[in-house]
C-alpha cells in the first residue's frame, strides 16, 4: 500500500527540468514540456522559468503568447515569426532585474494592450534593455515606462514603432523616461498618435533619425525638477495639431536640437524656464505659432 502511495505522489508531482541556455515556445506547445526545440512550451511565462540567466527564448511559429514578468537577464527573439504579446490589465511585459550588468533584449515582438493594459513595457530595474524591431501599441498608459532604479540604467530602442497609446487624460507617453540614472536612446523609431510622444522627467534621452508625429499633447516633452536633457538629431517633429512640437520646463532642463524639422504643430517650440537650444541647422515652419529657440549654438 505504501509503495502504491509513493507511486501516486510521484506521478502527481510536476517534472523538474534543468535550466537551459536556449528554450522554445510554440502555439502547439504545452507548459508541461521541458521547453526544448522538440518539446516546446506554450507560454513565455513557463519558458522563462526553465531558461538560464543570459539565455534565449525563441518562438518557433506565429502566435500570441500573453504577458510576462522578467526577473533575470534574458533575450526573447521572435526569429522572423509574427509574435504578439498581450495583456488586458497591468503591463504586457514587466522587467525587474536590478544587476548593473543585466541585459534584457526584446527583438521582433508586437505588444498590444487592447486599450486596457497600463503599459507595454514597464521597467522597475535593469542594467540594459534593448528593444529592436518591435511594435508597442494600444495601451491605456505609457508604451515604455522606464523607471529603472539601477545605477546606471540604459535603454536602447531601435527600428521600432510606438503608437496609439492613449489614456483619458491625454498624459500617456510613447516613451516615459523617469529613471534618475537612466540613459535612453531612440534610433530610427516612429512615435505616432500617443498622448505625448516622448516625455522625460529625469536623466537623459537622445532621439536620432526618428519620426514623432501626431502625438496629441506634445511630441517631445521635458519637464524636470533636477538636471535632465534631451538631444534630438535628424528627426521629424510634426502634426501635434492642438499641441506642441518641443516643450522644455525646469531650471536645469535642456533640449538640444540639430538638423531636425518642427512643423505642423499648434506651437512649434515652447519653454517654461527650461531651454531649447539649436545648432543652427534646423527648420521650424508651418506651425500655428513657431516659437523660438532659446539659444543658437555654434556647431563644432
Amino acid at each position: 500500500m505504501k509503495r502504491w502511495l509513493l507511486l501516486l505522489i510521484a506521478l502527481a508531482t510536476p517534472r523538474a527540468f534543468a535550466l537551459s541556455s536556449h528554450t522554445y515556445v510554440s502555439a502547439a506547445g504545452d507548459d508541461v514540456n521541458p521547453c526544448s526545440r522538440a518539446q516546446p512550451c506554450r507560454t513565455f511565462a513557463m519558458a522563462i522559468n526553465l531558461t538560464a540567466s543570459n539565455g534565449t527564448i525563441t518562438p518557433i511559429d506565429d502566435a500570441s503568447y500573453g504577458s510576462l514578468t522578467i526577473t533575470k537577464p534574458v533575450t526573447i527573439d521572435a526569429g522572423g515569426h509574427a509574435v504578439t504579446m498581450t495583456a488586458l490589465s497591468g503591463s504586457v511585459i514587466t522587467i525587474n532585474t536590478p544587476g548593473a550588468d543585466d541585459l534584457v533584449a526584446l527583438r521582433g515582438l508586437s505588444f498590444d494592450g487592447f486599450g486596457a493594459a497600463a503599459s507595454g513595457i514597464h521597467v522597475y530595474a535593469v542594467g540594459q534593455l534593448v528593444v529592436e524591431h518591435c511594435t508597442i501599441q494600444n495601451v491605456n498608459g505609457h508604451g515604455i515606462d522606464f523607471g529603472s532604479t539601477t545605477n546606471p540604467s540604459h535603454l536602447l530602442v531601435g527600428d521600432s514603432t510606438i503608437a496609439n497609446n492613449l489614456d483619458a487624460s491625454g498624459t500617456s507617453s510613447g516613451v516615459y523616461q523617469v529613471a534618475p540614472f537612466g540613459n535612453v536612446a531612440l534610433e530610427r523609431v516612429r512615435v505616432v498618435n500617443n498622448g505625448i510622444g516622448v516625455q522625460v522627467r529625469a536623466g537623459t534621452l537622445s532621439i536620432r533619425d526618428s519620426t514623432l508625429v501626431g502625438n496629441v499633447q506634445t511630441n517631445v516633452k521635458l519637464i524636470a525638477a533636477g538636471v535632465a536633457r534631451i538631444d534630438i538629431d535628424n528627426t521629424l517633429i510634426a502634426g501635434s495639431a492642438a499641441g506642441t512640437g518641443v516643450f522644455s520646463q525646469g531650471i536645469a532642463a535642456s533640449v538640444y536640437v540639430s538638423n531636425s524639422t518642427v512643423t505642423g504643430n499648434n506651437q512649434g517650440l515652447a519653454t517654461l524656464i527650461g531651454t531649447i537650444n539649436s545648432f543652427g541647422n534646423n527648420r521650424v515652419f508651418g506651425n500655428n505659432s513657431d516659437g523660438a529657440f532659446t539659444t543658437k549654438l555654434s556647431p563644432e
